[in-house]
């Protein structure tokens, strides 16, 4: 089994998230890795929805809740006995998907753990468009973790 030195963590706040976090929190202890924690902020949805006064206001209020999101995930890690960098970043105009790829690039991570909102196709479940993205596009292992399997 490969030896995993740094993992990255996408957060975005939802319960999957979190299930990905605690699978990442695991691998991490069995691996002596290190976890770098990420929260993308989608500007472009912002834009999008309000006009310019209202979108400036709701863009401070995604990046509030970032930096909560990460702060909680810090304080969990802590409980678990490991340290982790928590990096925010603001995309405007690309894909989330996108950037957290260039971070795994950058950060030289060894691999991404992500929890993954499956659709509904018919009778079968495809991953959540966000997990398919980075997957595809990574240049390193991608653990796309499910929400859980409970109905």
């Amino acid at each position: 089994m490969p030896r995993y030195r740094t993992i990255l963590v996408p957060l975005d706040g939802s319960p999957t998230g979190s299930r990905g976090l605690r699978q990442a929190l695991a691998l991490a202890t069995a691996e002596r890795a290190r976890l770098v924690l990420l929260h993308v902020v989608d500007e472009s949805a912002a834009y999008a929805e309000f006009e310019s006064g209202a979108s400036a206001d709701l863009v401070r209020a995604l990046v509030r809740d970032g930096r909560r999101i990460l702060k909680r995930a810090q304080s969990l890690a802590g409980r678990h006995g490991k340290e982790a960098r928590a990096l925010l970043r603001e995309s405007v105009g690309e894909p989330v998907a996108e950037e957290i790829v260039r971070q795994a690039k950058r950060l030289h991570c060894d691999l991404i753990v992500m929890g993954t909102h499956a659709r509904r196709r018919g009778a079968r479940r495809v991953p959540g468009s966000r997990g398919a993205l980075v997957a595809r596009d990574s240049p390193v292992p991608v653990l796309l973790v499910p929400r859980s399997s409970r109905r």
